[in-house]
């Protein structure tokens, strides 16, 4: 039996998602994706118009210069999960083409790969400028293990960013159901951790770029920063929200020097950012949640495990000391009022003489070992034998059987068990244990009788009441059964001649029996 984790909905639309939203954002990069055997399986319109030939479901190796051939071991040597950043050198119809491209191999067995063309004669313009540095935060991501690892770093490199001119400290807020959580920060006072740990919606600069999903700006502190932590010095800010379509993911917050004056390239670039933190987030997200999920199907299925063990302690438990008809009464009962039946069997009483006796006489410890001595092969041969021991009553046993012949091979087969344990304790100068044992068949009535808090079970009638004056009758280390089973079995067993067994004194009420031979 297995069990299928259930994901979230935000790792499902990721999922779903995930190729569509690749193509959107990383539109100013050759995005590629190749399959197992190393084909093209995927190409972005910016890899199509730099390579301008067919190339789909092609090999890679088909494109490659002869120096970069080693390039296709290093790729089939990947693992799932597995990262790096190489240089890879295109020959297109003898043109070449140099590309700088992150590597990751997905859990399909696929290689997807994002690259940023490196031509040393472009001129540096301000698109190639953004591109090179989303590229590098992208790269940054594919190197950190976890969402936080990778936050604490993007805000550090954010801040070494030469040409956004912003002061060394940063932070990044998580959205947690429509309040912002303060999960990363670099450089910033203890005072401000501790009051920015929660911002509702619409609080302070954080929580209005949030609520209107709109970059926010602020040459200096007013009146809409509204969080003062101590010792706070005159600066500016800006304040981006990290958005997967309308979706708020976080509030990344910056900062710049009082005074400093807006510019449009910064918020470009910042606009440019935000949906490519919002699927880099995604992608830590929903493979938390996966990991989150894959532990919890161990864990539920090292539970099942554990509770099918108890079942099977159970059963085991129901096998050995419960008869059939308890557990036919309790698991196939219908009419739950009904406690009482009516049943047509075979019956079994095996009586040991002088065990009361020795019993009374002997240590507990021997008198048991006794017992188990002859108890043991007996009733594995009963169960052996499609037969069900109900009872021990004292020095007897009681079993019931369905089939005649069973019943009658078993008795013959317990007669040889016995006979030969006595054999064996008599070499020992032990005491050995005579037998009667009676076979009947009828009708007998079966009842659970008892309180919700605890029921017991009771057979009884004619049936029962003969079985016993037949036992009582028997002589030693015989088997008696009555004219019924004689009729079922005599063109299979030798019996002897027929006799009477008056029920009880002064009745004149009997019972036609013969002795059981072979």
């Amino acid at each position: 039996m297995s069990v299928e984790p259930k994901l979230s909905q935000s790792y499902v639309n990721f999922k779903q998602e995930f190729y569509e939203n690749f193509k959107e954002l990383f539109s100013s990069f050759s995005f590629f994706i190749l399959d197992k055997d190393l084909k093209f399986f995927y190409v972005n319109k910016k890899f199509k118009s730099l390579i301008k030939v067919p190339i789909l479901h092609k090999p890679l190796q088909n494109f490659l210069g002869e120096e970069e051939q080693v390039l296709i071991e290093l790729l089939k040597s990947l693992k799932e999960n597995d990262k790096l950043i190489k240089e890879i050198r295109f020959n297109i119809d003898n043109q070449i083409f140099l590309l700088k491209v992150a590597i990751f191999k997905n859990k399909k067995n696929q290689i997807l790969c994002i690259g940023l063309e490196i031509n040393e004669n472009e001129f540096i313009d301000l698109e190639y400028i953004h591109r090179n540095e989303l590229f590098e935060i992208i790269k940054l991501s594919l190197e950190c293990g976890d969402l936080k690892s990778f936050l604490d770093k993007l805000l550090l490199h954010l801040t070494k960013i030469p040409w956004l001119s912003l002061q060394s400290k940063a932070g990044f807020m998580i959205n947690h159901d429509e309040e912002l959580r303060l999960i990363s920060y670099y450089n910033v006072s203890d005072s401000l951790v501790k009051m920015c740990a929660r911002v509702p919606f619409g609080r302070c600069l954080c929580g209005k770029a949030a609520e209107t999903k709109q970059i926010i700006y602020k040459a200096h502190v007013d009146q809409d920063h509204e969080n003062m932590p101590e010792g706070i010095k005159p600066h500016g800010h800006y304040n981006v929200p990290i958005l997967h379509g309308e979706q708020l993911l976080g509030v990344l917050f910056l900062y710049i020097e009082d005074g400093y004056p807006k510019k449009q390239e910064e918020l470009e670039f910042l606009k440019k950012l935000s949906p490519i933190l919002a699927m880099i987030i995604l992608r830590y997200q929903a493979d938390k949640e996966y990991q989150e999920a894959i532990a919890k199907l161990i864990r539920m299925n090292e539970i099942m495990v554990e509770n099918l063990k108890k079942i099977h302690l159970l059963e085991e438990f129901i096998d050995t000391y419960v008869p059939d008809v308890i557990k036919k009464d309790s698991l196939n009962k219908k009419n739950k009022t009904v406690n009482f039946y009516i049943e047509n069997n075979y019956y079994l009483l095996i009586n040991f003489h002088g065990l009361i006796q020795f019993s009374n006489t002997f240590p507990l410890q021997k008198v048991y070992k006794t017992i188990e001595q002859y108890y043991n092969p007996i009733i594995d041969c009963i169960v052996e034998h499609k037969g069900d021991v109900e009872q021990y009553l004292e020095d007897r046993i009681f079993a019931i059987f369905s089939d005649s012949s069973e019943i009658v091979n078993c008795s013959l087969k317990i007669k040889e068990i016995i006979h030969h344990i006595n054999e064996k304790r008599k070499a020992f100068y032990l005491k050995p244990f005579h037998f009667q044992i009676a076979i009947n068949y009828g009708t007998t009535f079966f009842g659970i009788i008892g309180s919700q808090k605890r029921k017991n079970w009771m057979r009884f009638g004619d049936t029962i009441r003969w079985l016993t004056s037949m036992q009582k009758k028997c002589e030693q280390d015989q088997i008696i059964v009555s004219e019924f089973i004689y009729m079922k079995e005599k063109e299979n067993h030798q019996f002897s001649k027929p006799f009477k067994i008056i029920k009880e004194k002064n009745s004149s009420q009997y019972l036609i029996a013969r002795y059981l031979l072979s």
